[in-house]
């Protein structure tokens, strides 16, 4: 080979082999780059993973925050109802008794007012039987007395008029003259 071929050769090896390592440090540098911002990517990575896991269980505790709050709420509320309830309900007995005793009071006067209205109209009636029985005893004893022409009428008339009036008849006599009766004749 002639000497100016290998020169040339031997310039452009030690070209090649300078540009070579230029090339091979400027890769090398790429290289490390790229391998530095993968590094932060991954780093990047891990810590959004551990904001999400951070975020995660801030929801998870706020939720249950929230939970134990409502469910706090529902039980006082519930709570609250039952005595509300219990309290009416009290209440309500008191004014079922109150009106229950009103009722049987006013019950009681009226049932009084009623049997002393009754006795009043039983008492009214006999004094009006009585004074009716009366007049029929003198009518009838005027009407036999008018019939009279001899002595055996006459008896038989007493007669007559002692049936009709219960002193010879014992049914009569307990009709006319009993314990009710007396009763009602003393008011």
């Amino acid at each position: 080979m002639p000497e100016s071929i290998k020169r040339q050769t031997e310039n452009q090896d030690k070209y090649l082999s300078e540009n070579a390592k230029e090339t091979r440090d400027y890769l090398a540098e790429l290289l490390s780059q790229a391998e530095n911002a993968f590094m932060m990517y991954r780093q990047a990575q891990k810590e959004v993973i551990k904001g999400y896991k951070r975020q995660e269980q801030q929801i998870i505790r706020a939720y249950k925050e929230a939970e134990k709050k409502v469910n706090d709420d529902y039980q006082k509320a519930i709570r609250d109802a039952i005595k509300t309830l219990q309290i009416d309900e009290e209440k309500l007995r008191e004014e079922y008794s109150k009106k229950l005793e009103t009722a049987k009071e006013t019950y009681s006067l009226d049932v009084i007012e009623a049997n002393r209205k009754w006795k009043t109209a039983l008492a009214e009636a006999r004094e009006i039987m009585e004074h009716l029985r009366g007049q029929m005893w003198a009518i009838l004893t005027r009407i036999e007395f008018d019939k009279i022409s001899d002595e055996s009428e006459l008896t038989e008339s007493l007669d007559i008029i002692l049936a009709i009036s219960g002193v010879s008849d014992p049914v009569l006599a307990e009709l006319w003259d009993n314990a009710g009766d007396e009763a009602y004749d003393q008011l």
